[in-house]
């Protein structure tokens, strides 16, 4: 069942009703992905949960809601918890906490059957045989609701088995992700017990031994390898434990596997922020609690916004303006600077270390990309829930200054008494210059030689 919202309120740090919007596959590049970002004890996880909640089915009481332990409702909700999802052809889905109260809700519809994967992603090393069949759904669905967030993948080794007799796909997949591919296997110790076991060159190890990066990415391919199309995944911190690398296939991965399903994922990590995907529809959440406020809130990106990053992209003189740097800045609590450029960035640090007065904040990435892109970045910013921002201009900016101040009260912008940062001499001018690409495009006279050129490259890096 895909979904188009998902409605929390009640559960845990959700006082009050928030509403998630899902994004909804279209074809394109990471058009399902909906990315859920914000600084530690924003709510984030809490998300995860309520999927998990919808997702789940306790065959001792399928007729029964989930339970909810008493630390995990809020009380300023009077203890309550109500989910509500709904898809994009109006279908609803809800769960409420009973009329008399306490730990146990009701359904008011069906479950959604949501993958879902903890950000702690771990089973018992050694394990029973299980050859059957299990389809992802299912196996990651059965069991109660879990009380605790960091519980092991239990019976996990019925998915070990089905991947087992599947190994070409399973390992096609993983391929991607991590290379070279482990050999691995499941063996048999003398007392009966299964385990896998992994071989590296001329060493090899059981898989309690596996490394936690190795493990999560198993556990998400695990996920992905057999799931059908419109198979919803949910997974909190793709990235725990990986190595920036990995996390970049992985994330070209899931971006790929987004075209004609919906991921949700929670995320510290700015290798899993890709502006291609969300300029294709993808959805960036930011969950945060306001200062001096224990309520979570959830902020999203307006789509005339986005068409407007989508420019920022576009300007070659300033490639970095969205950059990784930049990219950070989704996972702070608040308190951001912006500057024209990263000359600005350099030279401020340097002025404050001068004047022995640090600024209480952390810096835009290198940059805003000039004192025009500014309110951009600003307006980016107000739709994400920051409340702490500043801005500082040079003096030959003030009338920049005057409509941030009108379009951004609650922010604060300031000019410096000098028409820059930096003294700077008067450049002499440069003669033109014949470069391979002449207006966006590689000039044809020098196609064959670029293209064996780049095959070389490709062959030097090659590990034939």
């Amino acid at each position: 069942m895909s979904l188009h919202t998902l409605e929390i309120e009640g559960l845990r740090g959700f006082a009050k009703p928030e509403r998630l919007e899902l994004a909804i596959p279209n074809g394109n590049f990471g058009s399902g992905l909906t990315v859920l970002v914000g600084p530690n004890n924003g709510g984030k996880s809490t998300i995860i949960e309520a999927f998990a909640a919808f997702s789940r089915e306790d065959p001792k009481l399928p007729d029964h809601g989930p339970s909810f332990a008493k630390g995990m409702r809020n009380l300023e909700a009077g203890g309550r918890v109500h989910l509500r999802a709904t898809s994009p052809n109006g279908t609803v889905a809800e769960i409420s906490t009973i009329d008399a109260g306490g730990s146990e809700t009701t359904w008011h519809t069906g479950r959604i059957g949501a993958v879902v994967l903890p950000a702690r992603r771990f089973f018992n090393p050694f394990f029973e045989k299980f050859p059957d069949y299990m389809h992802p759904s299912t196996y990651f669905n059965m069991g109660e609701h879990p009380t605790l967030r960091n519980s092991p993948l239990n019976r996990f080794y019925e998915r070990i088995f089905r991947a087992h007799s599947d190994k070409e796909s399973f390992n096609q997949l993983l391929g991607r992700i991590i290379h070279p591919v482990p050999q691995w296997n499941i063996e048999q110790t003398d007392d009966g017990k299964y385990y896998l076991q992994f071989q590296y060159d001329n060493s090899s190890h059981s898989s309690d031994g596996l490394g936690d990066g190795v493990l999560s990415i198993w556990c998400i391919v695990d996920a992905l390898y057999d799931a059908s199309e419109k198979q919803m995944i949910v997974i909190d911190e793709p990235e725990q434990s990986i190595h920036p690398s990995w996390q970049k296939n992985l994330f070209e991965v899931l971006g790929e596997f987004a075209k004609d399903r919906q991921i949700v994922y929670a995320t510290h990590s700015p290798y899993f922020i890709n502006w291609d995907a969300v300029f294709n529809g993808a959805q960036i959440v930011r969950v945060h609690k306001p200062k001096d406020d224990e309520r979570t809130v959830l902020s999203a990106l307006k789509q005339e916004t986005v068409k407007l990053l989508q420019n920022l992209v576009k300007d070659n003189h300033n490639p970095h303006t969205l950059g990784l740097e930049a990219r950070e800045i989704f996972f702070l609590q608040d308190s951001v600077v912006l500057v024209e450029g990263q000359e600005d960035i350099i030279q401020y640090k340097l002025i404050a270390e001068q004047l022995e007065c640090a600024i209480p904040g952390d810096f835009f990435g290198w940059g805003v990309g000039g004192a025009d892109k500014m309110p951009i970045i600003a307006q980016m910013l107000f739709e994400l829930g920051f409340r702490k921002v500043v801005g500082i201009l040079d003096k030959d900016k003030e009338h920049v200054k005057q409509q941030l101040d009108e379009k951004f009260p609650s922010f604060k912008f300031f000019v410096i008494p000098a028409d820059d940062v930096c003294s700077k001499k008067p450049k002499k001018s440069k003669p033109a210059k014949d470069g391979l690409v002449k207006d966006g495009r590689l000039q044809e006279r020098y196609r064959t030689e670029v293209k064996q050129l780049l095959g070389e490259i490709k062959s030097a890096l090659s590990d034939d």
